[in-house]
This record gives C-alpha cells, structure tokens and sequence, in this order.
C-alpha cells in the first residue's frame, strides 16, 4: 500500500531534510572538500506492509572530500507518551570523489504498539517526538562523529475521528417483526490504507450488558459508507420506543493492526 499523497506528517520529505541537516553538520567538519546533497521529496516513499510502516527515500550525496566516510547508519526514534519504535537504516559509505546513491529505508512494525495506544495512532491527530540519531567514520575509520537532533511531528490519522459517523438506526419492516437494528458509518480513509481489505466488529451494550454484534468486511476507498446489522432480542427491541444511550465498540482491523474505539450511541425512540 503507497502513500501518495503524503497524509502522514513524519513524511519522508521532512525527515530527509532533517537528516540532511544533520549529515551536514556532523560530517562536513571531518571532511576536507565539498559535500553536496540533493534529495527528491517526490521519490520518497511510504508504505504499509503487513501492519509494518516502511520509509525510504533516496539521497544523491557528492562527497569532495579526501576521505571515504565509512559506516554511516541513521537512527529514527517515534516516542509517544504511550509507545517508542526506534528504526535503523543499513549501514551506508560516502565514498570519497564521487556522487554516492544513498536509499536509506525505516521499519516500524506498529504491531508492537498496545491496543490502548494503537487507536489514538489510527484515529486521532497527535503531536510525536521525532528523534533522529547518525553516526559515521572517516580517515580510514580512526575518527567517529554522532550527532542526535529531535522535533515534535504531527501524525495524521489513518482515520479521522472527527470525520468518523456512526449512526443507529432501524429499516422499516413490510409486515415483519423488527428484529435488527442497523449502525450506519461513514467515514474517509487515509490514501496509505486505500485498497486495503478492513474488517469491522461492532458490539452493542446496554449499561455493562452486551446485547448484540455485527461485522463486516470491505475494501477500503476514499469515501467508505454502509451499514452494519445487529440482532437484537426481543427486550431491547420492545424498549426502542425509549429514549435510551447505548455503548457502540467498534473494532477495525487492516493490514493485521486492529484498533478499537468505543462510541456512545443517543437513541430517541421510535414513533408508536
């Protein structure tokens, strides 16, 4: 699954500018001649692969200097209140006079995220640490430099919450007995998870008590809507006249990461 456009804001232009400064800084220092760099943001890629987020983007770096700069690795570090994934690229050589293709590429398997820390990462905007580390030698490896830079990044959710409608509902009966209710969603999904198979799992409580559940399964677009059935039993429906809340679960797995969000469904009755 691509991500183009970029929804993300850890996006791989922002981070290879980061990188970028900071290869500059630690590096040039150490280095008699020039080093250029040049970076396409649209080259850069972002992708979903079995709940694992990949980042790669290339860089073309023009070391001018008289020494090869040997073992370069860079370092990504996600730190949330509630979860850190910490990604590392191959190690990587400047070679001296001459313009290297570097493809630095990041892992972060979102599988390892808890359950009550993956939803707020699917559903909701949220400011995350961003904590770039690289090393590096030069002069034939007998000198080391590392430099470590952070910055807060806004994360975009897969689904927005805030664009996320649940509604309950009932479907008139011709001449049978009502014995389902209907929760109609809609909601857009972030290009990254476009495509993608999701499955849904609803729970309907009254109070602490389950009383009933549905699931679906779709491919996801940039618009999703549909509606979900729940079987009720025949004393909740009787009580449907009743203004009345309810608690809605609601479980979505895509590209094995599942995140759950629990909604509080206002129902007015029904007309007599």
């Amino acid at each position: 699954m691509r991500w183009a456009p970029l929804t993300l804001r850890i996006s791989a232009g922002i981070i290879s500018i980061l990188v970028v400064i900071i290869l500059i800084v630690s590096i040039i220092p150490l280095v008699s001649g020039d080093l250029e760099v040049k970076l396409s943001e649209n080259a850069s890629d972002i992708s979903l692969q079995d709940g694992t987020l990949i980042i790669e983007y290339p860089v073309e770096v023009y070391n001018g200097g008289y020494f090869d700069i040997d073992d370069v690795r860079i370092s990504i570090t996600l730190d949330d209140d509630e979860f850190k994934l910490t990604s590392s690229s191959e190690v990587m050589k400047i070679r001296a006079g001459m313009i290297n293709q570097l493809n630095p590429s990041f892992s972060f398997d979102l599988r390892d995220v808890e359950l009550n820390a993956i939803a707020p990462m699917v559903f909701e905007h949220r400011d995350i640490d961003l904590i770039v580390d690289i090393k590096g030698m030069y002069a034939l490896g007998t000198i080391g430099a590392s430099i470590s830079y952070t910055d807060v990044i806004e994360w975009e959710p897969l689904i927005d919450r805030n664009n996320l409608k649940l509604v309950m509902d009932t479907v008139p009966q011709d001449d049978e007995e009502l014995t389902d209710v209907f929760i109609k969603y809609s909601f857009g999904a972030s290009p990254i998870i476009q495509d993608s198979k999701a499955k849904f799992d609803l729970e309907l409580k009254s109070g602490n008590k389950k009383i009933g559940d549905g699931s679906d399964i779709i491919i996801l677009a940039v618009g999703n809507d549909g509606n979900i059935a729940i079987n009720l039993p025949q004393d909740i429906i009787d009580s449907l006249t009743d203004k009345q809340e309810f608690t809605l679960i609601l479980t979505i797995t895509v590209d094995d990461i599942r995140a759950e969000i629990e909604e509080v469904i206002y129902w007015e009755g029904l007309d007599e």
